[in-house]
């Protein structure tokens, strides 16, 4: 593992944060401009263009980021300059910069990461020294490294000196203890985070700094400074704010305390889908997935090995080394894994959570891959890997939300990776849980898991982050592990297999942050009860740290409150009850798009039939049909095999449509 560190450290020192993938599919270019905006700020002008030409937004993001992102970036500011950056504007009256005004602090001899923003308002090419040139009209983005001391630039020959964007600081000593590994963050009043030396440098998506630790000492800047202790979503969050003395040392000692133990009832919280490395702009490896799982008291943690758009499996060496163990750090109260994606980006990817065996393949359908044709169909792999002791989740399903997301499912452009390939697979019954909750489309996924349980499939509510270790910032790929969780209810101790069976039985539910219960007649998510027609179930479902609480039948939804629902509920015909909350985000939280949750089903079975509901299995034929005409117009030399199970999964539908 120290030798593929190594390796992993070479290529991005060699190739920067996208690793040498294909600058069409991953976020490595994005790297420089995220540290200041979100990406989909960064990619709604050439999003709304391309929308305007008729083209899909997968389209115009593959186009932004081969094309002119330093023009995306400045748009994306809107005129502002935030702290970090510095705007060289060329005017014909001469060269004028842009700062924030707020001058941040730096220790003796150090230097600020800064990018240098250059707008030409000039009809010609304008020579800044040392960096290049600038095109008429035109614009630049250069990172560079500013101190206290005076810097310039070379304007056409001119020396021009850069604004005072730093300043040196007394240097101070932070000793941080706490009683258990948590999540720190050290904030100085301009928003500057300190880290301990070693650690990884990380920023959530609200763009607050992070490390994590169960002690720690930093080198900071004498004055003001707020300290930060959380520890995940079953914790709650402590702050300081101290003062230190030039030269002086204080301890801060914090316990961010147990908010609600759920393993005292059996539920244990995991995050399924998530990464230690897919490119990015630094290295992650076990030691760093320890501290983070046991920082954030996450009880299970599934990482998986997967390309990108090569045949490279990131972790592979991971993945075969722990295959079927725990990883190192496990205990009693969190576990960790290593598990595998199969990725295809025309029909989408899944997750396999507890494989006791490397799988045949890792992918297909990527053209700069030596796997370039869309074959094996993602059935076969889910199969394979059942047959290899894993669970099969097949991760987030769409790019973005839409009340029909067949719209999102085949608007987005061709290959997209949007799970197109699931109604085939869940139809066949092949898939254990879908993740409801993602860090792409929650409301959106909910609607096409409830519309595949009315459909008669059973799939278990899931939770996976997509969180990537290795980025520093992007979004919630930069997030803890754990900020969205599955919970799922054991019998018996915390184990991989323990988890796997609560998945397939469906005693599950999916947050971010609220706690959401579903009862009917007593029984939880995951039970069956066969009852006759007309007769009546007690529903109680409640949520705390949520603004709203609904809860559906396979018609759409029949009782809603604020933090709950108690009600007597009449079956007059197969169906299922699920649960959803939501509210607004709270400032603490780690998803910025506010609180969700969403339960797996109660089945309602009448007299041994169970739901079978027409629109919903008339919805799933049009998408088998939409998805036939996708293969067929835009597949790289499917599997012919891929049309029988078409097929297969079509008569699975059909049989269950009334006379």
């Amino acid at each position: 593992m120290a030798r593929t560190l190594d390796a992993y450290r070479a290529v991005v020192a060699e190739k920067g944060a996208n690793w040498g993938e294909s600058t069409r599919s991953l976020y490595g270019p994005l790297v420089p401009y995220l540290r200041f905006v979100r990406h989909t700020e960064l990619l709604a002008g050439p999003v709304a263009a391309a929308l305007a030409e008729g083209r899909s937004p997968t389209e115009a993001v593959d186009g932004a980021v081969e094309g002119d992102l330093d023009a995306a970036f400045r748009d994306a500011l809107r005129g502002r300059v935030p702290d970090g950056v510095v705007v060289l504007r060329l005017t014909p009256e001469g060269p004028r910069f842009l700062g924030s005004g707020n001058v941040q602090p730096v220790l003796r001899g150090e230097a600020l990461e800064h990018l240098l923003l250059v707008e030409s308002q000039v009809d010609a090419e304008v020579s800044v020294q040392p960096f290049g040139t600038v095109r008429p009209g035109g614009c630049a983005v250069w990172e560079t490294r500013l101190g206290a001391d005076p810097e310039f630039l070379l304007v056409d020959g001119e020396a021009v000196e850069f604004p005072a964007v730093v300043r040196e600081a007394e240097t101070a000593t932070l000793r941080l203890r706490s009683p258990a590994m948590c999540r720190w963050s050290v904030l100085s009043p301009e928003g500057r985070g300190w880290f301990p030396e070693g650690a990884l440098r990380k920023w959530d998506a609200r763009g607050r700094a992070y490390f994590h630790a169960e002690e720690a000492i930093l080198d900071v800047p004498a004055g003001e400074l707020e300290v930060v202790a959380a520890r995940g979503m079953d914790h709650g969050v402590r702050r300081a704010a101290v003062v230190l003395e030039p030269g002086g040392e204080l301890v801060v000692e914090l316990d961010p305390g147990r908010s609600r133990d759920p393993a005292a009832d059996g539920w244990y919280g995991g995050d399924l889908h998530l990464h230690l490395n897919f490119a990015g702009d630094q290295v992650a490896g076990p030691m760093e997935a320890s501290l983070m799982q046991r920082g954030e008291a996450l009880h299970m943690m599934n990482l998986l090995a997967a390309n990108a758009t090569t045949s490279f499996v990131y972790d592979r060496e991971a993945f075969t080394e722990w295959l079927g163990r725990d990883l190192p750090w496990s205990t009693a109260e969190l576990v960790a894994r290593m598990g595998t994606e199969y990725r295809n980006d025309l029909l989408g990817h899944f997750a396999a959570f507890g494989p006791l065996s490397e799988p045949s393949r890792y992918y297909a359908g990527h053209a700069e891959s030596d796997a370039p044709a869309d074959s094996p169909p993602n059935a076969h792999m889910c199969a394979e890997l059942r047959r290899r002791g894993a669970v099969v989740i097949w991760a987030h399903p769409l790019t973005a939300d839409a009340e029909d997301p067949l719209d999102v499912l085949f608007g987005w452009g061709s290959r997209s990776c949007e799970a197109r390939e699931l109604v085939v697979d869940a139809a066949l019954g092949l898939v254990d849980g879908l993740d409801v909750l993602n860090h792409l489309s929650c409301t959106g996924t909910a609607r096409i898991y409830r519309r595949l349980l009315g459909a008669g499939v059973r799939l278990a509510a899931t939770a996976g982050t997509d969180v990537m270790l290795s980025y520093s910032r992007l979004s919630t790929y930069s997030n803890p592990p754990g900020w969205a969780r599955v919970y799922a209810r054991l019998d018996g101790p915390l184990s991989v297999p323990a988890f796997q069976e609560a998945i397939r039985a469906g005693r599950t539910f999916a947050t971010n942050g609220p706690w959401l219960t579903l009862e009917a007649d007593g029984q939880g998510p995951g039970a069956l009860l066969d009852v006759e027609p007309g007769r009546t179930v007690r529903v109680v479902a409640t949520v705390t740290g949520a603004d709203r609480i609904r809860v559906y039948d396979a018609r759409g939804v029949v009782a809603e409150g604020a933090d709950g629902v108690d009600f007597a509920y009449r079956v007059r015909e197969p169906t299922y009850l699920v649960a959803e909350a939501d509210g607004e985000a709270l400032p603490d939280d780690l998803d910025p798009r506010g609180r969700y949750a969403h339960t797996s089903p109660v089945q309602l079975t009448v007299s041994g039939r169970s739901v079978a509901r027409q629109e919903d299995l008339n919805w799933c034929l049009e998408w088998l049909d939409r998805l036939e005409a996708l293969i067929r117009e835009h597949g790289t030399d499917p599997d012919l095999s891929l049309f029988d199970l078409l097929e297969q999964a079509r008569a699975r539908y059909r049989s269950r449509l009334s006379p």
